[in-house]
């Protein structure tokens, strides 16, 4: 065996290498730390760090925003609410004052108001208008000297009359003789104001309507019931009568006839005229005699104090039924008489139901004090109606459509625990964009929560 070369003897010299110490051992893996803590540093923490920091601020400005649009909101329902509060005031004020001085609209008014008994007056004398101030507004105003006879106690029921009147009437002045030993004679100061120029710009206000070429008709003849507040006159297809309430305040409720019948009322969007109706929800248990849904107007002080043709209101049938639609009235003596106007709900969408008032004058003034829906005793139901214009008619009555052969355009839903608006469209329609829909159809506010048994109006489709 040949002996290893000296080339091959230097070349194991040169690499051989002398073991680490325990110093640098040590050194090499403060060092490899070292190097990952600044590469975790450098790429990871610190670009984390900042990334927190930018989602941070992007959530403070989030909720900031949210906080911004949360006051808007609440201002939002605030202005809506004074807004609707000051119409409601400006629509009362309106209503307070003749649009115009107009002899014929005042005569008009006057007649009613002193047609009490055996008071006479045989003219009215007026005064050239002039302007006044009458809490801090200008106003218009007229004079009127009203000469009269009759019996003292007629005369306080005209003055009493005159103090209610629906239109802005002061008794300035009055002057009383004797003339024999039951009646008495003089003449009476009257002064009414109108708010000519604004109510002229005003569209909502309506005149209270004048006679022109009426042939031999009376024009200054006196519609019955005057004591209600409503001036209205609706004028359709021949049909005349004065709307006695128009259902734009709410100035009603819900009452049931007995603790199985359930419901509410509510102000609707969805009227025959003006901006609001009257809503009753109905949910009726029918296990008396009597099963009725009442929306109580008593607030109205509505009378009627000589037999009308008869009394009608619109209704708006979302779908048929099997109950009855009538009034309830309070005779001068405090009894309480229910009148039927439709037997069954026999039309889709709005008719005028007709209701014949007793024709008994000994009975009058008649107060109106509930309009009503009735079922039988174990015929249970449950649903929508919408009530607006309630006149007095003096021409033929309203007759019903026929609508039995119309499919229903709408159907009925109680609402359940746990539902929503969305789930609801959800449910039916199979997708949420109809919620919007079935929240103006049932006047429900925006994040305003279901009550469970509320029932909604839906669409068919």
């Amino acid at each position: 065996m040949e002996a290893p070369s000296s080339l091959q003897t230097e070349t194991k010299r040169l690499i051989n290498i002398r073991p680490l110490t325990d110093n640098e051992k040590m050194l090499l893996v403060v060092l490899g730390i070292a190097l990952v803590l600044f590469v975790g540093v450098s790429y990871i923490l610190t670009p984390q760090a900042e990334k927190i920091s930018e989602l941070q601020a992007d959530l403070n400005e989030a909720r900031n925003r949210v906080e911004e649009i949360n006051v808007l909101l609440a201002r939002e329902r605030d202005i809506r609410e004074t807004r609707d509060s000051l119409a409601e005031e400006h629509k009362e004020m309106l209503e307070r004052y003749f649009p115009v001085l107009d002899q014929p609209q005042i005569i008009y008014l006057l007649n009613d108001l002193v047609s009490k008994g055996s008071f006479q007056v045989p003219n009215f004398n007026f005064d050239k208008p002039a302007s006044e101030t009458v809490s801090s507004l200008e106003v218009r105003s007229m004079r009127v000297s009203v000469p009269f006879e009759g019996r003292y106690t007629d005369l306080l029921d005209v003055m009493e009359s005159v103090q209610s009147s629906p239109k802005k009437v002061k008794i300035d002045s009055v002057t009383v003789d004797r003339v024999d030993d039951l009646n008495v004679g003089g003449s009476m100061t009257l002064r009414v104001y109108s708010l000519e120029g604004l109510a002229q710009a005003e569209p909502d206000v309506i005149d209270i309507p004048t006679f022109h070429n009426a042939g031999d008709v009376n024009p200054i003849r006196s519609f019955y019931g005057f004591e209600t507040a409503a001036q209205l006159v609706q004028k359709e297809e021949g049909e005349q009568g004065r709307i006695i309430n128009n259902f734009e305040s709410k100035n009603y409720d819900f009452i049931p006839s007995h603790s199985y019948v359930s419901g509410s009322a509510s102000r609707t969007s969805w009227c025959k005229s003006g901006k609001y109706a009257a809503r009753l929800e109905y949910s009726i248990v029918a296990v008396r005699e009597e099963n009725r849904a009442y929306l109580d107007i008593s607030k109205q002080n509505i009378q009627i104090a000589y037999p009308p043709d008869n009394l009608s209101v619109w209704v708006y049938a979302f779908s048929y039924g099997p109950g009855n639609i009538g009034v309830r009235v309070m005779t001068q003596n405090g009894d309480v008489l229910h009148i039927t106007g439709a037997n069954g709900v026999s039309w889709l969408g709005w008719n005028k139901v007709s209701m014949q008032l007793p024709g008994d004058i000994s009975l009058y003034p008649l107060k109106v004090t509930h309009l009503y829906y009735e079922v039988p005793m174990d015929c249970d139901d449950f649903g929508v109606l919408v009530f607006d214009d309630l006149s007095v008619l003096h021409v033929r009555a309203a007759t019903a459509q026929e609508a039995w052969r119309e499919e229903p355009e709408y159907f009925f839903y109680k609402v359940e625990a746990g539902d929503t608006v969305s789930s609801i469209s959800r449910k039916f329609y199979g997708t949420t964009r109809y919620s919007s829909e079935i929240m103006s159809n049932n006047g429900i506010a925006s994040g305003e929560a279901l009550r469970p048994g509320k029932i909604l109006v839906l669409k068919k489709r």
